[in-house]
């Protein structure tokens, strides 16, 4: 019982840390002029001689992700540990809507310490095992590259350039195609 508080606790405090620093170490600047389009400059002045209470809208810029981490399967065969990445890149069409771009690639592995000598299936049998009792140790490595694009949809600028904003609401949706091999090893 003990072990299971122990494995909600670290959960619930690596859940909170990870947001904890999630917009420190933008490089937005509300001053820097250079980010500003021709068309936003009147307004950007107004802020910056105190005329106006709120900046113009920057260019929308790209945004570059990378990611790592351990990628596991599970199913029947207990999992190995294993590692994938995956990278994204995003451009912002608005304050609303942005396009994102991503891959992502794992490598998954099963190892079953349990022998298997029963429940054979016709290409089991055809290639020599399940009759004479050999036995079977059911292992797997698995390789998964995934590509997709999505539109993402955050409503948390609603209020366009008010002084705060309370809530954060987003969602995604696109299309995706996965490209799988996998090699049983005996």
């Amino acid at each position: 019982m003990a072990s299971k508080k122990y494995s909600l606790f670290i959960g619930m405090f690596c859940l909170f840390a990870s947001g904890a620093f999630a917009q420190v170490g933008t490089n937005y600047n509300v001053l820097d002029s250079s980010l500003i389009p021709t068309k936003s400059l009147p307004q950007h002045n107004e802020f910056l001689n105190n005329a106006y209470p709120f900046p113009a809208k920057p260019r929308n810029q790209w945004e570059i992700g990378v990611k790592g981490g351990s990628f596991r399967i599970n199913g029947d065969v207990p999992a190995l540990l294993s590692g994938g990445f995956g990278v994204h890149v995003r451009k912002a069409l608005g304050y609303v809507f942005a396009l994102r771009m991503e891959y992502l690639w794992g490598l998954g592995k099963g190892l079953n310490w349990k022998s298997r000598s029963t429940g054979f299936s016709n290409p089991w049998r055809d290639a020599g095992y399940g009759t004479a009792g050999p036995v079977i140790y059911d292992n797997y490595k698995t390789r998964v590259h995934d590509l997709s694009l999505q539109g993402v949809v955050t409503l948390n600028n609603i209020r366009f350039h008010k002084a705060k904003t309370s809530m954060l609401f987003y969602g995604f949706g696109g299309l995706a195609g996965r490209f799988i091999s996998q090699k049983w090893m005996y």
